[in-house]
């Protein structure tokens, strides 16, 4: 009874954030079925079962239906990486692409745009790399990387009891598991088109990877950014103004989204959602 109490409130809730958004009526109603689809598949298969699932159209493969609804509700639902635009073929970056929902999410925004996603995770990067090639996606460029504030080779932490967990990360704390050694890569070293788009979400070097775009002067072609912001992640101390003064000092305004935590609740970790965007 509880579960089916907790299905309808989050429901309820989702179909407020999804009436919010400026989708056209049949954007809407795929929505809508897929909502359907998805929250059945995650209530009745087990947290480790994936496999195959339709998506607006589009056909995903995942490793698991729980963390699919989950990346599908906050992606597709809450719009937390919409981003509007006149332009006919925007350029898009996803750092920490996964199995490439935000880049279907793009590309199914903007069937025209050019989207460079980034995968550290060898076995999530063969994935991410089926789900683009199983939908026909053109203008889709995909690496094998990790992205961060120097070129060379960084210690990347999996999840050996979760295939493409959201919590992968170059932080042996925040994933607890297998150890590899993956290439890193710079984002000033991908940026060519000017008035570009970019999603963070790398796990604990969002700070190091703006930083970079700084100092090479790259984060003059960003027009718009969303960045998923750790905040003492791995217990650190709290840092949050070493990514905004130099989103500041490059111009941005931003607007900040927090989880609901009680607020006088010491050493916590948060996740803090920053949209960034030129005025």
């Amino acid at each position: 009874m509880k579960s089916f109490l907790r299905f309808y409130i989050h429901a309820f809730d989702d179909a407020l954030y999804l009436f919010k958004q400026h989708y056209t009526r049949t954007q809407t109603w795929a929505l809508l079925r897929t909502y359907l689809t998805l929250s059945l598949k995650s209530a009745f298969s087990r947290t480790s079962s994936g496999g195959k699932s339709n998506l607006c159209d589009m056909r995903v493969t995942c490793f698991s239906h729980t963390a699919l609804f989950y990346l599908f509700r906050e992606i597709f639902i809450h719009g937390e990486y919409h981003f509007k635009t006149n332009d006919t073929q925007p350029t898009f970056y996803d750092l920490g692409a996964n199995i490439g929902m935000a880049t279907l999410y793009l590309k199914w925004l903007y069937p025209h745009a050019v989207v460079h996603a980034f995968e550290p995770d060898p076995d999530t990067f063969l994935l991410l790399k089926k789900n683009i090639e199983d939908n026909h996606l053109a203008n889709v460029h995909l690496y094998n990387v990790a992205i961060g504030g120097k070129e060379g080779s960084v210690d990347f932490y999996t999840n050996s009891s979760a295939s493409g967990s959201l919590r992968m990360s170059v932080g042996r704390e925040r994933a607890e598991g297998k150890k590899l050694t993956v290439p890193m890569k710079t984002l000033s070293s991908f940026l060519t088109a000017q008035d570009t788009y970019v999603k963070i979400d790398t796990e604990g070097s969002e700070t190091e990877t703006v930083r970079e775009l700084v100092q090479s002067g790259s984060i003059t072609k960003i027009k718009e950014m969303v960045i998923e912001y750790h905040h003492r992640i791995n217990s650190e101390s709290s840092k949050l103004s070493e990514i905004l003064t130099p989103i500041e000092r490059a111009g941005f305004e931003y607007e900040l989204e927090c989880a609901n935590k009680t607020l006088t609740k010491k050493d916590t970790y948060q996740n803090i959602m920053l949209y960034c965007y030129r005025t």
